[in-house]
């Protein structure tokens, strides 16, 4: 087998994939060799008076029937496997997919959330509805090994977002990407599916449920971070993604452009807040104006700022 197969569209997906691939490479070949043999063969009579054919009915009833039949053949695997796709099952687990400029993040129903680098918890033999969502631009949840890939697309407020299923049939871990490009830093916006066995699932969702609910003491800026997504492109332990490091950050004489020209400032927090909610105001020196502005309510950017404030 060329490719890996881990979920139940996996054989359907690649059945029709290499009927067409292998009729594609017969004709290819085919005619290929047909035009070596008529090159050769008539080499040395290109200056011989053709002879007039009239017609030949069963050679045109041959290449009608033939690519119709092949086309229809084709149009069958492929339909067979899209809508086995696209009808989701009623007991399918529920996940909601976060995208956003450059990070997934993964929503369960009982409210715990795990990041891109976490990856996507799914039981074996299971099937898990996936709802696309973005904050931003168009992103595609693509997972190779699989065989689904469906788009990601902001919504208007009150519109069902985007959904798609699968059923994994191996354990392991299985790679994600973006498969549309959406800026920057596209190549990086990378996950993972782990697949477990269902009892390991159920005891680890039980478990994350329960320390969520009793977790009192979370720090609300720290969890936006998170929600939010702004640990996509700034880092909390100084290192350089697409936008600058939050460690530090608040106090710091920074270089920016404002209205195209530079001017040093002091990261206070009126800066901060602008920057959330207009980032294109100053852009910090040496770094792009990659930042969309943030929908965030004021009580949220409080918290955010204050979080920043305490990464010294």
């Amino acid at each position: 087998m060329w490719f890996e197969e881990a979920s139940t569209f996996a054989p359907g997906i690649n059945t029709a994939f290499y009927f067409t691939l292998g009729v594609s490479i017969f004709f290819m070949i085919a005619i290929t060799l047909f035009m070596i043999y008529a090159v050769i063969r008539f080499y040395h009579k290109r200056n011989t008076r053709p002879s007039t054919t009239e017609g030949s009915v069963v050679l045109e009833v041959i290449w009608t029937v033939v690519p119709t039949l092949l086309v229809v053949i084709m149009f069958y695997y492929g339909y067979k496997a899209f809508m086995n796709y696209r009808n989701i099952p009623e007991n399918a687990m529920v996940v909601d997919v976060i995208s956003g400029k450059w990070y997934w993040k993964f929503q369960y129903a009982n409210g715990v959330e795990l990041s891109g680098k976490d990856g996507l918890k799914v039981p074996l033999g299971k099937p898990v509805h996936i709802r696309l969502h973005s904050k931003d631009v168009i992103h595609s949840f693509f997972i190779p090994a699989f065989r689904v890939k469906w788009d990601a697309v902001p919504m208007p407020e009150g519109r069902e977002p985007n959904q798609m299923w699968f059923e994994a049939t191996k354990e392991g871990e299985f790679e994600i990407f973006c498969a549309e490009y959406c800026g920057l830093d596209h190549s990086r916006m990378l996950s993972k599916v782990v697949v477990v066995k269902p009892a390991e699932f159920d005891q680890w969702y039980a478990d994350a449920g329960k320390a969520l609910a009793q977790n009192t003491n979370d720090n609300p800026g720290e969890k936006l971070y998170q929600s939010a997504g702004c640990f996509a492109c700034h880092s909390t332990d100084g290192s350089k993604k697409v936008g600058p490091s939050f460690k530090g950050l608040f106090g710091k004489m920074e270089t920016v452009t404002t209205g195209g020209a530079e001017r040093q400032l002091k990261v206070d927090e009126v800066y901060l807040k602008t920057s959330i909610t207009n980032p294109t105001a100053d852009i910090v020196k040496g770094f792009p104006p990659a930042m969309p502005p943030q929908n965030l309510k004021p009580a949220e950017i409080d918290q955010l700022v204050e979080y920043i404030k305490s990464l010294k």
